[in-house]
C-alpha cells in the first residue's frame, strides 16, 4: 500500500524508532461522498515516550509547540491525560501532510 511504501522509505527515517506504528483516517480509508483526505494520521507506540520525544525533538524541534521548551518529561505529562496520547499536528515529511500521536 502507498501508506507502508512511505513508512519504509521515509517515515523511519525521519523518526525514532517505534514498536509499531498505524495509519488511520480518510487519506487511508476513503469515505464515501467524499474525496480522499490530505491528511495522513498516524500513531506511533513506543516502550518510553519520554526518551521518544527527546530524541524526536533533537531530529524534529519544528514538529512540536511551544512544549519543547518545556522538555520532553513535560510533554510526556501532558501525554498522560486525557487520552494517553501526544500529537503532533501540520507536520511535512516528503511532502506529505501528517499528523501523529505517540502512546506507550
Amino acid at each position: 500500500s502507498p501508506v507502508q511504501l512511505l513508512y519504509r522509505t521515509t517515515l523511519r527515517k525521519a523518526f525514532p524508532p517505534v514498536n509499531f506504528a498505524f495509519a488511520y483516517g480518510s487519506a487511508v480509508f476513503q469515505q464515501h461522498g467524499r474525496a480522499k483526505g490530505k491528511m495522513l494520521d498516524l500513531i506511533f507506540a513506543v516502550d518510553d515516550p519520554t526518551s521518544w520525544h527527546q530524541e524526536n525533538m533533537a531530529l524534529n524541534p519544528h514538529h512540536y509547540s511551544f512544549m519543547r521548551y518545556f522538555g520532553p518529561r513535560t510533554v510526556r505529562s501532558v501525554q498522560r491525560y486525557p487520552a494517553g496520547v501526544y500529537y503532533n499536528t501540520l507536520v511535512t515529511v516528503d511532502s506529505q501532510l501528517l499528523k501523529y500521536g505517540i502512546i506507550a
